[in-house]
């Protein structure tokens, strides 16, 4: 069983994208295998190193491979940095065709394919290979910030504007007002409660809501969480609240 970002099956040659979003300057470092981190206040920081990870994929891709009998394929692995301003370095130049940004994708794809113009699966065995990919390619709850090599500081909090996309809505009255566009909803909230679920669990606190959204009155945080329904557990004091059904809906 693995779990791919994205892998892109063709008759010729199987590319994989290991995807990860990161800031500040990142550094891999191939004699000791690390990958560091360098942020805009000078302080270095490691994470889990995407050159070993796509190692462990693309064994367990040839793995699955080699069991279906069909004919051996390339298999190419990219790690892509999503952040267009992360400054990519290494002390190893080879690594240039494999670790890139996000933009560059398209370009590295059409050179890859380009590389390998004779077809080695037909129809049949390319069915065969995505049916016993999908198989084995089961969804996971996994730990957003641990996939993605993320920290808490690099979630930006507030609540979202549908209609510029700033996170400046603010709380006015019954509504939420964007203080970029001025737009105005009554029920800006309810993605930026979603988003909290989807990183961080589906249990939260009034003090926990308060952070996230940017809210400073402990009495209208109440208002939000009492104007959803969920189950809670715990009195009116470290009260915590269930936002499982959001996610449902």
């Amino acid at each position: 069983m693995f779990q791919l970002d994205t892998l892109i099956l063709t008759p010729s040659v199987s590319i994989f994208l290991e995807i990860k979003n990161i800031s500040g300057t990142i550094f891999f470092e191939r004699k000791f295998k690390q990958f560091i981190r360098k942020t805009k206040e000078g302080v270095e920081e490691g994470f889990p190193d995407p050159l070993l990870q796509i190692e462990r994929q693309s064994a367990l891709l040839k793995k699955t491979f080699s069991k279906l009998s069909t004919p051996v394929m390339p298999l190419i692995p990219l790690v892509v940095i999503s952040n267009p301003n992360t400054v990519i370095k290494s002390n190893d130049s080879t690594l240039s065709n494999t670790i890139l940004h996000a933009a560059r994708v398209p370009f590295r794809i059409n050179e890859i394919l380009s590389s390998f113009p004779n077809e080695i699966l037909h129809l049949k065995d390319m069915n065969r290979v995505k049916r016993a990919l999908l198989k084995q390619n089961v969804p996971q709850a996994i730990d957003v910030f641990d996939r993605y090599s993320l920290k808490s500081n690099d979630i930006l909090k507030g609540v979202e504007c549908r209609q510029c996309g700033t996170f400046k809505m603010k709380k006015k009255n019954r509504r939420w007002r964007c203080d970029q566009c001025l737009y105005v909803d009554s029920i800006a909230y309810i993605e930026a409660l979603k988003d909290f679920a989807r990183l961080f669990g589906p249990s939260i606190t009034n003090r926990q809501l308060r952070e996230f959204c940017l809210i400073s009155s402990t009495s209208v945080a109440n208002k939000i969480l009492s104007s959803l329904n969920c189950p809670f557990t715990g009195g009116t004091k470290g009260r915590v609240y269930d936002l499982s059904r959001l996610l449902d809906g």
